[in-house]
């Protein structure tokens, strides 16, 4: 059976967006095979999920939800800037405009850059201004732990970021039983659409 598995660079990234002292305390809470594992892989290598959801029970321990929800959230508007993610985004600017509509219904491809064998991501269009995205065979870590889903609904609102546009995220639906989620997505549809995605910072 695969195991489900994150990629390095994601997690190691996550902990290197914190503040060096509050990265000491994090680190602290981390297992001494954690650590290890975080220490030699390289950032292209995959890791079982289990390493991230410690990680991440370890940030909320630390910061607390809301700064641990923004945190993640900044996250994700980072790793957009690498080449990877943000030539998806880019070919999805190219063929659908930055409607937030049209970005989110390409997540699931992000998604499936990030982890392996880890569930599936579905995106549903909503009522203007509105959509889902649900989260199906998750890992039970995945599925059993609200601060884990919370950090991935922080990151998913990162498009919003992306595209200039105000939104956020939200935990709509919690299944651990059924290892499935559902998150809702809400923006404001008075704006204009732009033409272009911002430049990554430091570009």
């Amino acid at each position: 059976m695969l195991r489900p598995r994150i990629l390095a660079g994601f997690v190691q990234g996550t902990l290197a967006g914190l503040e060096p002292a509050t990265q000491e305390r994090v680190r602290e809470r981390l297992s001494v095979a954690t650590l290890a594992t975080l220490e030699r892989s390289s950032r292209l290598a995959w890791l079982p999920i289990e390493i991230d959801v410690e990680v991440t029970h370890a940030i909320y321990a630390e910061l607390g939800s809301g700064r641990a929800h923004e945190l993640f959230r900044r996250n994700l508007s980072a790793a957009l800037d690498t080449p990877i993610l943000r030539s998806l985004a880019q070919g999805a600017l190219r063929l659908f405009g930055a409607s937030p509509t049209r970005l989110f219904g390409w997540a699931p491809k992000v998604y499936a850059q990030l982890f392996r064998d880890a569930g599936q991501m579905r995106f549903e269009s909503d009522e203007p201004g509105s959509a889902r995205l649900e989260l199906s065979r998750l890992p039970a870590a995945v599925a059993e732990s609200r601060e884990y889903l919370d950090g991935v609904a922080g990151s998913i609102a990162a498009g919003f970021d992306f595209m200039g546009r105000k939104g956020e995220v939200t935990i709509e639906r919690l299944d651990p039983a059924g290892r499935r989620a559902c998150f809702r997505l809400a923006w404001e549809e008075d704006e204009e659409p732009v033409d272009s995605l911002p430049e990554p910072a430091g570009a």
